[in-house]
């Protein structure tokens, strides 16, 4: 028998070998640790590109829900693919002036961009109400990705589109130079009267939301 470190010859009692010094026993248990640490070790996992493939192919599987309804997916999926067209049709006049109801859920989350992107100064808090209304559905679909759930994430890609065509008219639109209301946001402060709904008794006949907007389309700029 020899030493395990050093080689030196031991006998079969010998608990320290003459060479080096070695403790027989301590180093034995030394080696049980290391072999229960190797098997209490997790296999290594597959890479990145590997995790990501994995990822895109669970995408093409179906949710379960979706397996056993069917037929209700699909009609959801109808009708929004033709409420969706319906939008996409209109010109920009019809969208500002008849907006969809979904215009009541986007609109708390466009205000509520332009109140946390306004601590970044005056120029991003005025983006900010388009990007918090854009960054909703994203935020969502990611969410339902993770689950995953692939038709919810679809349905927020919808959604996503959705909103372009709820801001379009605000960003087509320019201010009407006649509108005394744009006249005082510029040249001095805003009307303070309470507001409810779209009735203000200090709101002009040009204010967003009354009958004469949004103008025109023969009014709009090139």
């Amino acid at each position: 028998m020899r030493c395990p470190k050093c080689d030196h010859p031991r006998t079969a009692g010998q608990t320290t070998c003459d060479g080096c010094g070695l403790v027989f026993h301590k180093y034995g248990a030394y080696l049980e640790r290391q072999r229960r640490l190797e098997q209490s070790r997790t296999p290594p996992g597959p890479d990145r590109r590997e995790r990501l493939k994995a990822w895109l192919r669970g995408l093409a599987v179906p949710p379960d829900s979706l397996r056993r309804y069917p037929a209700a997916y699909a009609l959801l999926w109808l009708g929004l693919a033709v409420w969706g067209g319906a939008q996409i049709t209109q010109n920009l006049h019809e969208l500002g002036y008849q907006p969809s109801v979904l215009h009541n859920v986007n609109l708390p989350f466009h205000e509520a961009g332009h109140v946390v992107f306004g601590v970044f100064g005056r120029f991003i808090g005025s983006l900010g109400g388009t990007l918090g209304q854009l960054l909703i559905p994203v935020i969502c679909g990611i969410a339902l990705l993770r689950r995953p759930d692939t038709f919810g994430a679809a349905v927020c890609l919808w959604w996503f589109g959705q909103n372009f065509l709820d801001i379009a008219p605000t960003w087509r639109m320019p201010a009407p130079a006649s509108c005394p209301w744009w006249a005082a946001t510029t040249a001095g402060p805003r009307p303070t009267a309470s507001m409810t709904g779209n009735s203000c008794s200090a709101k002009p006949a040009c204010w967003p939301g009354t009958r004469r907007w949004p103008p025109s389309p023969s009014t709009w700029g090139g």
